[in-house]
């Protein structure tokens, strides 16, 4: 087996996106995909001020540290605080007596859901946040509920409507309560 070169000899893991002077955008960097923007401020604020990690043995101590809801470092920019604390963790507990989704009423929604190709819903759909309850199931994570007012809703000219036999329909111009 061939010897290493001298700058590889000593293995070194460098992470991406610890930067200590702001939080990274967590929806370019598709983190919010991954956890809850809560944990990953609170992973960002602590692990972003570490200066070296020797693995395996800190990953508990950080695991702790993250979950343990304890202060945070005090050096972080006010914005980044203010995201982590306040619109991060408030988000998460909109409903301070909310429950966990029944795994009974997530595969009825489950098997509810609709695929659309239709750009303007897509759009739509994209540019909302998931209920909390649909981010944290499984089944539900990568679906967005469509809010319907009246039985429709309204994107610019386009309505879109759901009829019990034709499903999911779109019309053009003004909301009228049914297909032509």
């Amino acid at each position: 087996q061939r010897e290493r070169p001298e700058a590889h000899r000593q293995a070194t893991l460098y992470v991406a996106g610890l930067a200590p002077d702001a939080l990274p955008d967590l929806k370019n960097t598709a983190w919010e995909y991954v956890y809850e923007p809560y944990i990953l401020g609170r992973t960002w604020a602590l692990l972003s001020r570490e200066r070296e990690l020797l693995l395996p043995q800190d990953i508990d101590r950080l695991v702790q540290a993250v979950y343990d809801d304890g202060e945070l470092p005090s050096d972080i920019d006010q914005n980044s605080l203010n995201y982590i604390e306040i619109e991060a963790y408030g988000a998460r507990w909109l409903e301070p007596d909310a429950k966990p989704l029944p795994n009974a009423l997530a595969k009825k929604l489950h098997a509810r859901q609709l695929k659309t190709s239709r750009t303007a819903l897509v759009k739509h759909a994209q540019a909302l946040e998931s209920p909390c309850a649909f981010r944290e199931h499984p089944l539900l994570r990568h679906i967005k509920p469509l809010v319907l007012t009246d039985g429709c809703l309204q994107l610019g000219r386009l309505t879109v409507l759901l009829d019990d036999e034709l499903g999911l329909v779109y019309q053009r111009g003004a909301a009228s309560g049914l297909p032509e």
